[in-house]
């Protein structure tokens, strides 16, 4: 049933307007309304300046044909659905009919309410369809000019079916260069490029026109048995790559400056320190009043004190420009481990009057690894752990065979601790946290990265568990294959203990 719709007739003859008058007065249907025109440039201008459902035509207008009619209004980007109507039924008229556009060709002399009905239905559905297919086709022509890309669609056949303007541009381009030149983008230069891209590693390629542009060309399988052609300039991306692998060279290059630098400045300096070290010795023992004395014995303090600071750097400094001397199939005898590096940090502890327990698991034999590396990493800890500890507390060194056969070697301390987001500037190097990790500690701010360095050299991990006021807990994490192991005695396994109590506990 149709419903609101409005019919325009152009019919230059009154009878067979009355006639199909008649027939539409009959079609089922509310608010169908029929206007006739009898000229054919009338007919023209009311389709130009009214709203039509459905247009029926005569196949002759005065001096003109309903083709013509047709042809010229679609011309005008008239888009209502037309019905041409002709006296006699003619196939080729129906043929040319559909060709110039007409959605139905119906012969006047068999109209009938329910066929002229149906014609019209059909029409304007038909129309609708049109109109939606013209919006997404007109849609996915607008997408592939503004994809930033260029963009072409081959049969199963790779014959070139649809392209945007940039795909027809860089065909030019490619032209040019491999084949001599030429205007036909359809032809030589898609058959060359299909080559190349079959012939190309993933079917992708870069090529670079005439002018320095580069552009990245690949092509995928369509469903269908066709190929899908992408290409895009990367000219500027190719540009800031090649800008950030200068950049990054550059940066690295000045790393290893800095540091040849570092590693050459103080070594240089330990020389003339060494000589100062010596004469002062030379002063204390033959120093005629205690006052002398005292002072010789602050200028060895500052002088060993600056040597340690000297010989930290140099040790980073080394590493970081991979000079550190490195034997990673050393075997560590564990046992003495622990006891070798408290040491190192008695005094330290106990001008902080901090205790130190060292636990060793007892199925743990030896680590293959590099030796002094091992021991600067545990020092290193212990040291960071007494210099950030409260006094009268306590640290806690333990070596522990983990049940995957990895070693976790763990220092705890009872100290400062440190906020979450402070946890990953700890490593970097000569960079001291603030509101504990800051200046008013000694150290040179080396410890951790190079805990971390070191730690890398061995394919172990470093983990840092911390929260301010309780205390930090660090966990470097040796791979099982580098841990040998003992069998384990029957009855219960307890963590052998070795414990120097130093300071006021």
């Amino acid at each position: 049933m149709l419903r609101d719709i409005k019919i325009l007739l152009v019919e230059d003859d009154e009878d067979d307007y009355l006639i199909a008058k008649e027939v539409l007065e009959d079609v089922q249907g509310d608010d169908l309304e029929l206007d006739w025109v009898q000229d054919y440039n009338d007919g023209l201008s009311y389709l130009a300046q009214n709203d039509v459902s459905v247009c029926l035509v005569d196949y002759r207008i005065g001096a003109h044909t309903g083709l013509e009619f047709l042809e010229v209004a679609k011309s005008r980007g008239i888009r209502c659905p037309f019905i041409l109507l002709t006296g006699v039924g003619q196939h080729d008229i129906d043929v040319a009919a559909t060709q110039a556009g007409a959605s139905d060709f119906l012969d006047k002399s068999a109209l009938s309410p329910s066929l002229v009905e149906r014609s019209i239905r059909y029409a304007i559905a038909n129309a609708k369809a049109m109109e939606a297919l013209a919006e997404q086709t007109s849609f996915l022509e607008t997408t592939l000019e503004y994809s930033g890309a260029g963009i072409a669609a081959l049969d199963a056949n790779h014959v070139l079916t649809t392209c945007n303007n940039q795909f027809e541009d860089l065909m030019k381009k490619f032209a040019d260069v491999h084949c001599g030149g030429g205007d036909d983008v359809r032809d030589d230069p898609v058959e060359h490029l299909l080559h190349q891209l079959n012939e190309a590693p993933d079917n992708e390629l870069e090529f670079k026109d005439a002018a320095g542009r580069v552009f990245e060309i690949r092509q995928n399988q369509a469903p269908h048995g066709g190929l899908v052609i992408f290409a895009v300039d990367v000219t500027d991306q190719k540009a800031f790559e090649d800008h950030l692998i200068k950049a990054k060279a550059e940066v690295e290059a000045a790393s290893r400056a800095k540091s040849s630098f570092l590693a050459n400045m103080t070594h240089e300096f330990r020389t003339p320190l060494h000589g100062i070290m010596g004469f002062s010795d030379l002063i204390k023992k033959n120093a005629e009043t205690d006052e002398i004395k005292e002072y010789v014995e602050q200028i060895i303090d500052s002088s060993a004190h600056l040597l340690e600071i000297i010989n930290t750097v140099l040790a980073y400094s080394r590493l970081e420009a991979g000079q550190h001397p490195f034997e990673d199939s050393e075997l560590l005898e564990v046992d003495c481990l622990l006891e070798f590096c408290i040491k190192q940090v008695k005094a330290a502890a106990d001008e902080h009057q901090v205790g130190i327990i060292g636990q060793i698991d007892p199925r743990l034999r030896s680590l293959n690894c590099d030796v002094t590396s091992v021991r600067r990493i545990l020092i290193n800890l212990l040291s960071n752990a007494v210099r950030f500890s409260n006094e009268n507390s306590e640290v806690e060194a333990k070596l522990i065979v983990e049940p995957n056969g990895e070693l976790s070697m763990t220092v705890k301390d009872h100290g400062i601790g440190m906020k979450a987001e402070d946890v990953e500037m700890a490593f970097l190097p000569f960079h001291q946290i603030g509101g504990g990790y800051d200046r008013q500690s000694a150290g040179t701010g080396l410890g951790l990265p190079m805990v971390k360095s070191l730690a890398e050299l061995h394919g172990a991990g470093v983990k840092i568990q911390t929260a301010p006021n309780q205390g930090t807990l660090v966990t470097v994490t040796f791979p099982a294959d580098r841990v040998t192991v003992q069998p384990a005695a029957s009855g219960a396994q307890v963590l052998k203990t070795q414990q120097v109590s130093v300071g006021a506990l």
